[in-house]
């Protein structure tokens, strides 16, 4: 009798750290339905690749080179509206976690999490659903039921992704023309988000809110 095999499903794993590439790449093609066909460090390599490849789903961190994996999850909707994309990061998802789904992701789970969780959760956002832990299912029904006004008690939530990114990058003690070059922006662009991020803070001075920044990424790495 002539065996037949089942087409593995096509993942692009983005992620700006080659070792942590190969290391998923890994323990993914150990399984029989999932295979790592594509790697990309960038999103702009990560776009190109979805333009020109069958790709089943995306698998990426946030903190990428040239660029951020927010930004990113919203490109890929436009070239590739329907594709899942899994967010797989060191970053705290209580803090990630809904931007990541509100950004278009289809899940998001963190890469502390057992290997056999993290191909369970590729599978479940495969099969055309939303991954996110319990914990984060508890807070989004939260602030789904809260009151409109109780939902943004941490001044940090009001920041926008982009604002975001800037003030975890001042936090890791990055300089301006870094934060720019890290992010592919100008400076003049980083300039103003700073100065809005410490409006929304309410800090003072460069000094308290470079404090601010420090402690907020100790406390939310």
């Amino acid at each position: 009798m002539e065996q037949t095999t089942t087409k593995k499903a096509c993942i692009l794993i983005v992620d700006d750290h080659p070792v942590v590439r190969q290391g998923i790449a890994f323990m993914i093609d150990q399984t029989p339905d999932i295979q790592v066909a594509y790697q990309a460090e960038n999103p702009g390599e990560a776009i190109d690749i979805v333009r020109r490849h069958a790709v089943d789903l995306v698998l990426l961190d946030l903190s990428l080179k040239k660029g951020s994996g927010l930004d990113l999850i919203a490109d890929l909707r436009k070239w590739r509206p329907n594709i899942p994309v899994l967010v797989l990061s060191m970053h705290d998802e209580r803090m990630y976690a809904q931007r990541s789904l509100m950004n278009g992701a289809n899940g998001y789970i963190m890469k502390e999490a057992p290997a056999d969780m993290v191909v369970e959760a590729i599978r479940h956002v495969l099969r055309g659903g939303t991954y996110v832990s319990d914990r984060i299912k508890e807070e989004i029904i939260a602030s789904a039921v809260s009151r409109p006004e109780g939902r943004l008690t941490d001044p940090v939530r009001t920041l926008t992704n982009r604002e975001l990114e800037v003030l975890r990058l001042i936090g890791m003690a990055y300089s301006t023309e870094r934060i720019a070059e890290t992010l592919g922006i100008s400076v003049k662009t980083v300039e103003v988000h700073r100065i809005h991020i410490k409006t929304k803070l309410n800090t003072q001075s460069l000094a308290e809110l470079v404090r601010y920044a420090v402690q907020w990424v100790e406390a939310n790495p």
